[in-house]
């Protein structure tokens, strides 16, 4: 049982955390980051965009709450603000990346729980605060974490997680990048959920996290073997499915964090409007380009081009007055909006 800080008399005086530096300015120009069908980050900088997400989540989002729906929406939208400030993000990936920053907000709390561990009382764990947390807040948070409710929520997940029969082998590599490697290698042939489960839950030297799992991979493949077009089937019918049983509302098996059935046909018009949107761009983005080598090749005049720019801005429904202009001081030149 911890001792409360009048029972305690052990130090005197908080030492003092390392400065934390001033957070970082965004950059003049956002940064462009893919994301696939299901709003989760891919390709060349998936990596710092994930750096970044859980940068801005500590910086906005206290942990001194017991819930993520908990933190004030004030501080989810600075969030938001801030991953826009960063990043070239759709608005139709908003509550995906939200759920991407609820999971490191998660991750981030437990972190902060195993640095409370190493000491024996509250006060202890006050005045050995974690940098990076403001003096307030971790304060806050050693009591919320200190509470007879709270050790039992943390004895529940302990034996949760060590009931989890299938854990993935990815490792902060992810699911989503793991695909994006998949689809790379071959173009021609997307992978079904089955292909990607199997990945995603093997280790690169061929072994599985259990004996459990081991087994049940040895049925899939000999379902694939008898039936290669089983991999096709919908979720309900393929050879996970046929395996380890149809998945319930929550999370779809191989597919990551935040997919379930309900999720992936709620977001399908999302996913349309998030695919119009991205080939509108490039359309866009390819229109400005001939426009700029029309000028480089002195076919027309700077002024010439620009009216038209606004035109197309117009059309865009993009303010006229926004900071959008051509240059072709060489033409790897961007637009900026």
């Amino acid at each position: 049982m911890l001792m409360s800080e009048e029972q305690s008399s052990e130090h005197e005086h908080e030492p003092e955390p390392e400065p934390e530096p001033e957070p970082e300015a965004p950059p003049p120009v956002r940064i462009e980051v893919q994301f696939n069908v299901d709003g989760k980050a891919v390709g060349p900088n998936a990596a710092k965009y994930a750096s970044r997400l859980g940068k801005l989540t500590r910086q906005h989002c206290p942990p001194h709450y017991s819930e993520w729906t908990l933190v004030p929406v004030e501080a989810i939208n600075l969030l938001w603000n801030g991953i826009l400030s960063w990043f070239d993000v759709l608005v139709e990936y908003r509550s995906q990346q939200l759920h991407k920053a609820n999971n490191m907000w998660r991750n981030w709390k437990s972190s902060l729980r195993k640095h409370c561990d190493q000491y024996d009382t509250i006060l202890e764990r006050k005045r050995n605060r974690k940098s990076g947390v403001k003096k307030e807040e971790w304060d806050l948070f050693v009591d919320m974490e200190s509470t007879e409710l709270a050790c039992l929520r943390r004895e529940r997940g302990k034996e949760n997680r060590e009931m989890m029969k299938n854990p993935h082998t990815t490792g902060r590599r992810g699911s989503a990048r793991t695909v994006e490697e998949m689809v790379a290698n071959d173009p021609a042939n997307p992978p079904s959920r089955t292909d990607i489960f199997v990945v995603t839950h093997t280790r690169k030297n061929g072994t599985f996290v259990s004996e459990e799992v081991r087994q049940k991979m040895i049925k899939i493949n000999e379902i694939v073997a008898r039936d290669p077009s089983s991999k096709h089937k919908d979720l309900d019918h393929d050879p996970v499915a046929e395996v380890f049983g149809k998945d319930g509302r929550g999370r779809v098996l191989g597919l990551g964090s935040g997919v379930s059935k309900t999720t992936l046909m709620a977001a399908a018009p999302y996913k349309r409007k998030a695919e119009e949107a991205k080939r509108s761009k490039l359309e866009f983005q390819s229109q400005i380009d001939d426009l700029k080598q029309q000028v480089i090749d002195g076919k027309k005049t700077q002024m010439e081009i620009q009216s038209q720019v606004n035109a197309m801005l117009a059309m865009q429904g993009i303010n006229e007055g926004a900071p959008t202009r051509i240059s072709t001081n060489s033409p790897s030149d961007q637009v900026f909006g």
